[in-house]
């Protein structure tokens, strides 16, 4: 593992290149300098300068949506007796698409609340959810959701 003071990264906001500082210690020396710099050369989407010590990305970075705008509230389960309920909510919103999280809502004596917050992997597939028709139905139960 490489520790923060033998690899720090700096982000030049003018130039927006990514600027590595290399300091070899005893943790980098397995692998040394010149592996480091064969791999980033190998990289199809970062390129290294002459000298070695500049790396910027050669594709533009995609805007991230933020996790609020592909998160729902989801409202109607069942009660927390099976054990395996977080497995089965993840395997339920897994059936509309890739999700990043599914976390259950608890009150303060850590009792489900029948309600979840579950973020999905992108927008489209939130929207997909809210509008189902029918209706998303938990083990027979009709469930309420809307976005955060």
């Amino acid at each position: 593992m490489t520790s923060a003071s033998s690899l720090s990264t700096h982000c030049a906001p003018a130039t927006k290149s990514l600027v590595l500082q290399i300091h070899v210690d005893a943790e980098y020396t397995s692998h040394g300098s010149k592996w480091l710099l064969s791999t980033l050369h190998s990289s199809t989407f970062l390129e290294v300068n002459s000298t070695g010590d500049k790396v910027h990305q050669t594709t533009e970075v995609k805007e991230l949506k933020d996790a609020h705008e592909c998160s729902i509230y989801a409202k109607g389960f069942l009660e927390d007796k099976d054990a395996a309920l977080q497995q089965c909510l993840e395997v339920f919103f897994n059936t509309y698409s890739t999700i990043n999280s599914v976390r259950m809502q608890r009150d303060k004596k850590k009792k489900f609340k029948a309600s979840v917050l579950a973020e999905f992997a992108d927008f489209e597939m939130v929207d997909k959810f809210l509008k189902a028709e029918p209706k998303p139905t938990f083990k027979g139960k009709e469930l309420q959701g809307r976005l955060l």
